[in-house]
């Protein structure tokens, strides 16, 4: 398009407001829309890192805000171009993903910057997980865990990546870590004790399991006859002495 065209726009539910509409304005359930654009003016918007640092947080937060929008409506694919996308803007050139960071020493508008960017990030791994990516959330949070290490929301959320994936043990040490750092947080307690309990039956099962394929439960069950049997005599013996 150029400065000052209009043009007419048919678009497909898919590309607008999807399968649950618009309460305001009024947009029906997989509604076709014909729309009119005009287009005004024209810029070419600098890379993101070239933005000053306000402005670079206001991005950050309307993306940010774009993906709730999304995601409240059960639009996790589209919460997740949101909330990546507001995670790339509130990126900086200080900021080594690659390493932990203590982020306290830094300048402390970077340290509200990095802020915003743990939350868009637990926000995108959250989606992630709703949207059954597994290995892209995993991803997500590790990212999270270099910026804030002790991420509460970071670690819980990874927890349940682990349980997905199945690896059960580091699941437990997560939550452990979870519930001893937070101690507040009932939600992690509950979860890891039912991990341990669900981990001791499922102990009981293999070894019950293992001594029926090796013949034991058979001798066992015979040496408890056995010993019954031995008791029983003896206590029959006891009583004839007894009554002479």
């Amino acid at each position: 398009m150029n400065v000052n065209e209009v043009v007419e726009v048919i678009t497909e539910s898919d590309f607008m407001y999807g399968d649950e509409g618009l309460d305001s304005p009024p947009v029906p359930p997989k509604a076709t829309l014909q729309l009119k654009l005009h287009l005004i003016d024209s810029v070419v918007p600098p890379p993101n890192l070239d933005l000053p640092l306000e402005e670079r947080m206001a991005l950050g937060a309307r993306k940010k805000e774009r993906g709730t929008f999304w995601y409240n409506r059960g639009e996790y694919q589209m919460a997740i171009f949101g909330y990546r996308k507001a995670s790339q803007i509130l990126d900086d050139a200080e900021i080594d993903i690659e390493v932990p960071i203590e982020r306290h020493t830094l300048p402390l508008p970077l340290q509200l910057l990095i802020k915003e960017r743990i939350n868009a990030l637990n926000n995108l791994a959250q989606a992630q997980m709703k949207n059954n990516s597994w290995e892209s959330s995993l991803a997500t949070l590790n990212q999270v865990l270099r910026l804030d290490p002790n991420n509460e929301k970071a670690l819980f959320r990874k927890s349940k990546v682990f349980l997905q994936q199945g690896r059960e043990s580091e699941a437990i040490g997560l939550l452990r870590r979870v519930t001893r750092l937070y101690t507040r947080n009932t939600v992690a307690k509950s979860e890891l004790n039912k991990l341990l309990e669900n981990r001791k039956k499922s102990r009981i099962h293999e070894e019950r399991l293992s001594k029926k394929m090796l013949g034991l439960d058979k001798y066992e069950e015979e040496l408890l006859k056995s010993r019954s049997r031995f008791f029983n005599r003896a206590n029959l013996k006891s009583g004839l002495v007894y009554f002479g």
